[in-house]
């Protein structure tokens, strides 16, 4: 009786390392507008907290008047699956801020929500604060326009 609990612990191990050994989905770069911000791919990369605070300071409403904002939370990674050992030491130093993704490769960094608001309207916008060497030129998301700065 022991050694079937055994064997069906194993096999239970064995089949959650086969899901996990499946490949990532790439975080493409949005260049679609609409998903720009808003989705985890489209999820908008800067460097740090304070790259955060100052893109966001940077938004302007459609009425031409500042937005308020403020962090949700945390909402996970950015590539949900793992595809190998690899992938999984990779995650982990993502995680402690190292930049070890590669172009148009999974990336693991979690993502943080702010909640934006405008005088009619509240967005949640998604940004990526562990993009301090390969930072994107900064665009707006929909609904927005950005100032010119840093």
């Amino acid at each position: 009786m022991r050694r079937y609990g055994i064997v069906v612990v194993g096999f239970a191990l064995l089949s959650a390392s086969s899901a996990l050994a499946q490949s990532p989905t790439p975080v493409k770069a949005a260049t679609d507008s609409l998903t720009f911000g808003v989705t985890r791919e489209g999820a908008i990369e800067v460097c740090e907290p304070k790259g955060e605070r100052g893109y966001l300071e940077r938004l302007v409403c459609e009425d031409g008047k500042a937005p308020s904002f403020k962090r949700a939370g945390s909402i996970g990674r950015r590539t949900a699956k793992l595809a190998s050992q690899d992938s999984k030491e990779e995650m982990l130093l993502q995680g402690m801020g190292a930049e070890v993704s590669k172009p148009g490769g999974a990336d693991y960094h979690v993502l943080d929500a702010f909640e934006v608001k405008c005088s009619t309207k509240t967005f949640e916008l998604l940004l990526d604060m562990y993009h301090c060497k390969d930072t994107p030129k900064a665009k707006a998301p929909a609904g927005f326009t950005l100032k010119e700065g840093k």
